[in-house]
Formats: C-alpha cells, sequence, structure tokens
C-alpha cells in the first residue's frame, strides 16, 4: 500500500497550490492630502476613476506613481497620505 502523507500536508499547511497574491505593485507618492488619511479607488482604461473611499481625494498622484507597473483596469485598496 503506497504511502499517503496528503493528510499530513494538509494539516501542516502544505498544499502545493500557491497562495493568492495581495499586491500586484507597490508605490510611493506625493500628493496634497491629510496624513493619515486613504483613498481607495479604480482606475479604468480611460483615465478615470472611480472614488471607493476617501471623499474628494485626488488619486491621481498614486495612478502616476503606479505607471506602467500595472495595467488598467486595477483596484487600489489603499492608498495613504503620509
Amino acid at each position: 500500500m503506497p504511502l499517503d502523507p496528503g493528510r499530513e500536508w494538509l494539516a501542516a499547511g502544505i498544499t502545493g497550490l500557491q497562495r493568492q497574491r495581495e499586491w500586484d505593485a507597490v508605490a510611493t507618492a506625493d500628493g496634497d492630502g491629510t496624513p493619515g488619511d486613504e483613498v481607495e479607488f479604480v482606475a479604468l482604461d480611460d483615465g478615470t476613476f472611480v472614488l471607493e473611499s476617501g471623499g474628494g481625494a485626488d488619486p491621481a498622484p498614486f495612478a502616476a506613481a503606479l505607471g506602467d507597473s500595472i495595467a488598467t483596469p486595477y483596484r487600489a485598496p489603499n492608498g495613504k497620505f503620509g
């Protein structure tokens, strides 16, 4: 009878499956905003943004910092003013 290590591996958290990535790109930018405030947005193919949170904050500096690192459309979950 062959040895089945599967159960023991699963108990240890070893599945052989790739973990889902948390971030595709990370960037730092300077922008006008109150330190500690955050802005969440979606950048669309046509260059516009859909604000998900952050009131009237301008996501453009964050999108510019990402530049060619990631293709649109993308979701930026937490741009934080420092």
